[in-house]
């Protein structure tokens, strides 16, 4: 910023001339420039009146009644400072012209463009100055000649008296004028430094703003990479939502099916159990009927036996409308046999043929596990019925069965050793044979 001090000059010259003083800050930097640039206006403007109050001395000086002759001799003619009155206005008009627009666009005075166009406006206004000075200049030579020619027509007292007033006004506009020209110098110099402040600041934002270009370029860049992956991503998310609705649809064609599956089992399973209901004696006449000997393939033993759990037979009759019995193999032991033992037990199971048998059911089965290698013989255990056995668990296990799961199991927990059985004689390619025959017998009352 620039402050603008006003400082009294000489006592010949009552022009008031800017100086300026640098505060470090730009903020306000514009208005203050204005108001010194209109001050120095304002000074020139204030020499230019001198000027002409000493151009209107001259049109009074010659109507001094003194001397009416030395009147005639020095008057000036009234033409040539009319002119000169013209061009002082002419200028006056266009310094206040251009303090008029410095007031209007004050704010845009900080431009380049605004201080090269100012500057050559003070240009054009010092040469009509110059052009003024060398004017009024050679026509006070052309008059001291003209009155030095006549001034042997009159008193050399009284043209002496008014030479030298007319010297010393010459050296107050002359004064003047040389202030004028210096003003009108430190504003040129001075538009000059500031056009050039101007330009390196406008150079140093130009720099700014292609930085901040950059930046944003750069941002841009990346934002648009970010958009192209963003895309990539969509395009893979659409192309996983479109498997997935397609592996959808797959898996509601499935369901479809298996509804329809699940529907057809179910039908097929009621149809069953209406030929079972209708067709279930002869079904049951379909079962083995060895002459009370059965024998039960066991595939998958070490599977069977690391799973702990029972497995059991299917039901078989012991004759030709006898008995009906399933096995049970509990292949890793039951009871006090689990875990080191192969238990074996056979149960009553409901028959055709129950009505015309003998309940209790009082005969022996006899349980073998075959050997597949000829050299090696079964192993081979009977499972009694005694009279303390009757006594015993007679309902539990030996009368007739009324339901597949009334009657309890009879028969052995400690069947066998594994470590007996678990050789290449009974357990050949993970299988084992276990046959099973009752054994009739009667006890007597």
């Amino acid at each position: 910023m620039y402050e603008a001090m006003e400082q009294e000059d000489n006592a010949s010259s009552t022009a008031s001339v800017g100086r300026w003083i640098p505060l470090g800050a730009r903020g306000g930097t514009r208005t203050i420039y204005n108001l010194t640039l209109s001050s120095l206006i304002l000074s020139v403007v204030n020499l230019i009146a001198i000027i002409l109050i000493l151009s209107m001395g001259h049109l009074h000086w010659h109507s001094v009644p003194d001397n009416v002759a030395l009147g005639r001799v020095l008057a000036v003619p009234q033409i040539s400072d009319m002119r000169i009155l013209k061009q002082v206005n002419e200028l006056k008009v266009e310094l206040l012209q251009v303090q008029h627009q410095l007031d209007i666009n004050g704010e845009d005075v900080g431009s380049g463009s605004d201080f090269s166009k100012l500057n050559k406006e003070m240009k054009e206004m010092k040469t009509k100055l110059e052009f003024l000075s060398n004017l009024y200049t050679d026509k006070q030579t052309s008059e001291s000649t003209r009155i030095n020619h006549k001034v042997s027509l009159v008193q050399p007292s009284n043209v002496t008296t008014h030479l030298s007033n007319l010297t010393g006004e010459n050296q107050n506009q002359s004064a003047a004028i040389k202030v004028l020209g210096e003003s009108l110098d430190s504003l040129e110099d001075y538009v000059t430094k500031n056009q050039s402040e101007s330009i390196n600041n406008l150079s140093k934002r130009l720099k700014t703003t292609g930085e901040t270009v950059s930046i944003l370029q750069l941002h841009t860049k990346g934002m648009r990479l970010q958009i192209t992956d963003q895309k990539e991503e969509i395009v893979t998310l659409r192309n996983a939502t479109n498997g997935m609705r397609r592996d959808l649809n797959v898996f509601e064609n499935i369901t479809d099916v298996s509804l329809r599956i699940q529907h057809d089992l179910e039908y097929a399973t009621e149809k069953i159990m209406k030929v079972k209901d209708e067709y279930g004696d002869r079904i049951s006449l379909m079962e083995p009927m060895c002459g009370g000997t059965y024998v039960w393939k066991i595939h998958n033993y070490t599977v069977n036996k690391n799973q702990s759990k029972v497995l059991e037979s299917q039901p078989f009759y012991s004759e030709n409308y006898g008995y009906r019995l399933r096995v049970l193999a509990y292949l890793d032991g039951h009871g006090t046999g689990e875990g080191t033992h192969l238990s074996l037990f056979y149960k009553l199971v409901p028959g055709q043929f129950d009505d015309v048998l003998q309940w209790p059911f009082v005969h022996d089965v006899q349980f073998t596990v075959l050997s597949q290698e000829r050299s090696v013989a079964p192993v081979s255990y009977t499972a009694h019925v005694t009279a303390k056995s009757l006594g015993n668990y007679k309902a539990k296990i030996f009368d007739r069965p009324h339901t597949p799961d009334s009657n309890r199991g009879w028969g052995y927990s400690k069947y066998a050793p594994h470590a007996d059985l678990e050789n290449a004689a009974y357990v050949k390619n993970d299988v084992i044979y276990i046959k099973v025959e009752v054994i009739y017998n009667v006890i007597g009352d």
